[in-house]
């Protein structure tokens, strides 16, 4: 899901990406919807009974990076997902897009966000203990039959 061009509501789900070396934008990279603004329709989703936040939707992903895990597996930008005493900032939510039961394979197992932008990465236990990416999973990449049975 790219969305950063100032778009929102939009809802990505049930999907497979096998992302390559590329740019580093990798399954998710989306802005800050500016929530002072919560006006209009709300998109049908997961959250569809949570209040109108125009946040794009991102859920029942496989995402299989065969790039550095260090590129994470995309980026949230314009919001800081770590607080400034450690844990996760609980201001963040509010402005993120509603991501989860996500599945997120890497070489070594371990899947990132970027957050706020590439050079800060929250790791998947962060995010879950700030009800971000609730019901997600990360895990070793399979084999190549695997994916490409999937």
């Amino acid at each position: 899901l790219k969305m950063d061009y100032g778009g929102h509501d939009s809802t990505y789900h049930d999907n497979m990406n096998v992302v390559h070396p590329y740019d580093g934008q990798n399954c998710i990279n989306v802005w800050a919807f500016d929530d002072t603004n919560q006006t209009g329709p709300c998109v049908e989703g997961p959250e569809s009974s949570d209040d109108c936040d125009h946040a794009h939707h991102y859920y029942n992903n496989t995402c299989a990076l065969l790039t550095d895990v260090a590129d994470g597996y995309g980026t949230q930008q314009g919001v800081t997902c770590a607080a400034d005493g450690g844990g996760f900032n609980p201001d963040a939510p509010a402005r993120m897009a509603h991501m989860a039961r996500n599945q997120y394979y890497t070489s070594n197992g371990s899947a990132f966000l970027q957050c706020p932008d590439k050079d800060h990465l929250a790791s998947l236990a962060l995010l879950q203990s700030g009800g971000i990416e609730l019901g997600s999973t990360e895990g070793v990449l399979p084999d190549d039959d695997t994916l490409m049975g999937w």
